[in-house]
């Protein structure tokens, strides 16, 4: 049998204006890296297919497909 975990796509919505905290909460590090990372690297666990929504060019570096968020 297949796994089924082959057609799940994990979205993280990334995007925002950091108006409360004042900057980009994705890239806070957490034991020495971005909160993103760890969320990613979580993510992989469980399955390849990973989107990341955000405005920002900085996220497209992660080695994932990024959208942006109209």
């Amino acid at each position: 049998m297949e796994p089924k975990l082959n057609k799940i796509t994990a979205i993280i919505l990334a995007g925002g204006k950091s108006s409360r905290m004042g900057k980009d909460k994705g890239f806070v590090k957490v034991f020495g890296k971005p909160m993103i990372v760890h969320t990613i690297n979580n993510i992989k666990r469980v399955t390849p297919k990973i989107m990341v929504i955000a405005n920002e060019e900085k996220y497209k570096s992660l080695g994932v497909n990024v959208y942006s968020d109209v």
